[in-house]
């Protein structure tokens, strides 16, 4: 390894980052309206109540969607927003929920009052869900109804009351691919749960499905609104929770499938994700506040100069925004010193007469065992049975679609394909060289290289799962020095960045214990893009070949026995 190359290089990519800091931007925020609106909030608690007894009424099932209870709640929605539109439209549509075998049929109610201009805002809140806090949505978009009703005509106002907010967002998706005038819909603000004790911050949710951004417009007017009308600070999303969306796009909220269909969204929640708040507990004030908040964002967005559609990726750091495009090269700047220095040992081998053909023929034979269990994932997927999610949507808790038998039936063809291909090939017959070993760890780099290389060509975002890595493992050789734990220490600290992943996606995502599982969901649905799964494969098979050489049990390929 040239380490005066690499200091240098790793300088050199510390730039990008600091110009990034220094280019943030303040979007600008629409006036308040004056007077500020004023939502009832005990009338939003009423509602939310008669909501919930038209849903049970004759004693039907309810209240997931689709029950007869819930599309009867769709009539109640559609009588209520008539004071906004005298004719609001029920859309029905049928989509495919975790643990269902068939479609479901589920209804969306779209109340719109056109406006001047042509561009429109939304509020959105699902119907399904058998909570308190899933009643509250209802109640406030009805009372947002009512509240909005004489707002100027500045721009068209939608309310929309979906179906499947609780089994995927599907309502919403089927809502941002078929609405007619969904491309005019420049920012769209989605209520989840917001029903919370008193005192309970508002959190704002920006994570897509795709690697999209929504407008920096909004999402500044949303958090200065909420400071101002809720009276508490936003709980924003961290610098990570940003980061990994685009990176592993993942989300169970309404947000995702709206973004990823260029619709600009937010979603505002309280409480932690699975928080439940029973319907005799709704806070009538909270409800208000709440209310209130949201009534005011949407009649600054109604009478703003001019708002950014966004779809860019960016950044939201503080009430500033880091161009997306600028987020990407800071990031992909940093694997530059790693992929210099890999080329850089490829050429010195190659000086110094050193084979890395059979580092490189060890790593296809390892590759090819993951890739055949990536493959069979994707089979299962599209085979009869229920062994894999069959559908490309967000994996939910404890129904994640990923069956125990489906990943055992995959790990054993790629165990199969190992056992009968690679390692015979691969099984220490003689005492392997220090020159063996310096090839199959340049082969191990060298894939590690392609696979990033290809996801900075794909998703630069996703390379923040690999960066640790492929910094760290370039220290192996160095670490070997100071004994085997040293180079077992810097190879698992390799693995942070999968680490950081599964742990925001178990905590803060809300996937508990399911994330490995869900991951294996997601690879297996299509919901990761398959390309970035097959990337991450080869990743994995250059770490197998790099662990192999750290536990001693590496050999150059030969022929089988």
């Amino acid at each position: 390894m040239s380490w005066p190359l690499y200091r240098v290089l790793a300088g050199a990519a510390l730039l990008p980052p600091l110009i990034a800091l220094l280019t943030l931007r303040q979007p600008a925020i629409p006036q308040h309206p004056l007077p500020p609106l004023e939502l009832n909030g005990k009338a939003a608690a009423n509602a939310a109540a008669a909501f919930t007894a038209a849903e049970h009424v004759n004693g039907q099932a309810c209240c997931a969607a689709g029950t007869g209870g819930e599309l009867a709640g769709a009539d109640w929605v559609a009588r209520k927003l008539r004071v906004l539109d005298k004719g609001p439209a029920q859309v029905p549509f049928a989509a495919r929920v975790p643990g269902k075998s068939s479609p479901v049929a589920m209804s969306n109610v779209i109340a719109y009052r056109p406006g001047r201009s042509p561009q429109v805002i939304a509020v959105i809140a699902h119907r399904d869900g058998s909570t308190g806090g899933d009643a509250a949505g209802t109640g406030l978009l009805v009372q947002l109804a009512r509240t909005l009703a004489d707002m100027p005509r500045d721009r068209g106002l939608l309310l929309v009351s979906t179906d499947g907010g609780r089994t995927g967002a599907q309502g919403a998706a089927a809502f941002g691919s078929t609405w007619a005038l969904r491309s005019r819909i420049v920012a769209a603000i989605v209520l989840d749960r917001v029903a919370a004790p008193a005192g309970t911050a508002l959190r704002i949710v920006l994570r897509p499905d795709t690697p999209r951004g929504t407008s920096p417009t909004l999402y500044s007017t949303v958090r200065d609104g909420i400071t101002t009308f809720y009276g508490t600070p936003a709980r924003e999303p961290g610098f990570y929770d940003q980061l990994s969306g685009y990176a592993i796009p993942y989300t169970a909220q309404e947000q995702g499938p709206l973004i990823s269909r260029d619709i600009p969204a937010v979603t505002l929640t309280a409480g932690e994700p699975g928080g439940r708040v029973a319907l005799r507990d709704l806070d009538a004030a909270q409800l208000g506040r709440a209310g209130t908040t949201v009534a005011n964002i949407v009649a600054e967005l109604n009478s703003a100069v001019t708002i950014e559609r966004g779809g860019e990726p960016g950044l939201f750091l503080s009430g500033k925004v880091l161009r997306g495009w600028l987020a990407q090269i800071t990031i992909a700047m940093l694997l530059v010193p790693f992929v210099v220095t890999v080329l850089d040992v490829v050429a010195r081998l190659r000086r110094r007469r050193v084979p890395i053909g059979p580092g490189l023929h060890a790593l296809a034979w390892r590759f090819a065992a993951w890739l055949t269990a990536l493959v069979v994932l994707w089979i299962e997927a599209l085979a009869p049975g229920d062994l894999m999610p069959k559908f490309d949507s967000a994996p939910l808790p404890g129904q994640t679609g990923a069956t125990t038998a489906g990943m055992l039936i995959a790990a054993g063809a790629g165990l199969l394909v190992w056992r009968f291909g690679g390692r015979p090939r691969l099984l220490r017959e003689a005492p392997v060289t220090g020159a063996d070993r310096t090839g199959g760890l340049a082969g191990g780099l060298v894939g590690m290289l392609f696979a990033t290389v290809l996801l900075t060509a794909v998703d630069p975002f996703t390379l923040i799962v690999l960066l640790p890595a492929a910094h760290l493992w370039l220290w192996i050789p160095a670490s070997s020095q100071a004994g085997r734990r040293s180079m077992l220490a810097c190879y698992a600290a390799g693995f942070v960045g999968l680490a950081a992943l599964v742990w925001e996606l178990a905590g803060p995502q809300g996937l508990g214990s399911d994330a490995p599982r869900a991951l294996v969901a997601m690879i297996a649905s299509g919901y990761l893009s398959p390309v970035v799964s097959a990337c991450l494969c080869l990743a994995a098979a250059a770490a197998a070949q790099i662990g192999a050489l750290v536990l001693g049990r590496y050999a150059s390929p030969h022929p089988p026995v």
